[in-house]
């Protein structure tokens, strides 16, 4: 009885530990994934025959142009930094690059598009409307400002 007792204790133990260890930005990060296909239907919703994909490349200039970000001042002036860098690893430069705050953090029911891709379905729009063809990629990532105020970097590119 002993014996299973100090299992259960040391798998418990185990798992906490592997939960912890996801506890970082990079795990925010890969949990903030964009629904493509929410979208990209929104958008034809709408009348628009534009795409949204992702893209390999802008995911991880994203990834870690919040890493860059986190546990630093936010200041507005910080935005086109920001795009610049993005800009330099993937090739092209950013359209659409914005930080939202916690208002921003999604909290849909399942199923339902949050506010993450509406949020890219009016930067498809509005890139539509400017004329900038109807391609484009999207990412996004978290991260969490000196303050501890969580934030959200939504960026979109045109489509390579």
């Amino acid at each position: 009885m002993k014996q299973r007792r100090w299992i259960a204790w040391i798998l418990a133990v185990v798992m906490a530990a592997c939960l912890l260890a996801g506890c970082g930005l990079g795990s925010e990060a890969s949990l903030l994934a964009l629904d493509y296909a929410s979208i990209n239907r929104m958008l034809k919703e709408d009348g628009l025959e534009v795409t949204v994909s992702s893209d390999d490349t802008l995911n991880q200039a994203v990834a870690e142009a919040a890493q860059a970000l986190d546990g630093a001042e936010r200041e507005e002036s910080e935005s086109d930094a920001v795009k610049t860098q993005i800009a330099r690893q993937t090739g092209t430069m950013p359209l659409i690059c914005e930080a939202y705050d916690r208002a921003y953090w999604p909290n849909a029911p399942l199923g339902n598009p949050d506010r993450h891709e509406k949020t890219m379905v009016s930067f498809a729009q509005q890139l539509y409307e400017g004329g900038n063809g109807r391609s484009y990629t999207a990412a996004l990532a978290g991260f969490t400002t000196k303050d501890g105020d969580r934030m959200l970097l939504l960026v979109m590119s045109k489509g390579r």
